[in-house]
Formats: C-alpha cells, structure tokens, sequence
C-alpha cells in the first residue's frame, strides 16, 4: 500500500515514520522547501525518542520519501492524510505560516478533485 502525509511536523512525520516501519510506501509532503532538503539528508526538525533511526531505517528501506509537490505522488497513493491545522485570516497575524498551511488545505481540495480524474478509479 501507499499513502501520502501533508504535514512533517509531530504528527505528520512520526505517523509516517510509524507507517513505513510496518511495511507501507509512504511520502511526506511540506511546503517547506529546507525542511524536506533536511529530511532527505537525515536532520529530523523535531524530538520523538526514537524517530531518527526510525526514518533513517525506513528512508534507507525505501518506504519514506519527502516531497514539496503533492501532486507528484497522486496518481501511485492509496490514501492522503493531513497531518496540518488550518487557518485563515484570523490567526495568520499570531503564526504567519498559517497562510500557507490554509492555502495548502485548498491545494488538498484540489487534490481531491485531480482524484476524481484518475482514470484507475472510475473503471
């Protein structure tokens, strides 16, 4: 099987790490350029005790990818989870970031749609 996680933070990244270590092809995706570049060269963003062997495990393995571009892996997963909050306008001034976690909601939305044409699913 193969999923898709948007979202690297606690969430996203220690279910995806969870995931691969049983057997399924996941990729994290992020909006954050430099946080996947540190992904993929093994810096973990965050503390979970455990969590850099787990990915560095399963990076090796072949089961745990990180992405920018969500659209790359939709046409090979099974499922997409969000692993990000969403927030608009009120909250962007507290946490600037939440614009873009906002705008990635609508990019899932679109996701969905872009789903729906996906000939394997309509036969």
């Amino acid at each position: 099987m193969k999923i898709a996680i948007v979202g690297t933070g606690y969430v996203g990244l220690v279910s995806g790490a969870c995931f691969a270590e049983v057997g399924i092809d996941v990729t994290c995706v992020d909006i954050d350029f430099r946080k996947i570049d540190n992904l993929k060269n093994g810096i973990i963003p965050i503390y979970e005790p455990g969590l850099d062997d787990l990915v560095s495990r399963n990076v090796k393995e072949g089961r745990l990818h990180f992405t920018t571009d969500l659209t790359s892996c939709l046409d090979d997963v099974e499922v997409v989870f969000s692993a990000v909050a969403l927030c608009k306008g009120s909250c962007t001034h507290i946490w600037p970031q939440h614009q873009q976690i906002y705008d990635i909601g609508h990019k899932k939305h679109r996701a969905g749609r872009y789903r729906g044409k996906n000939k394997k699913y309509h036969q």
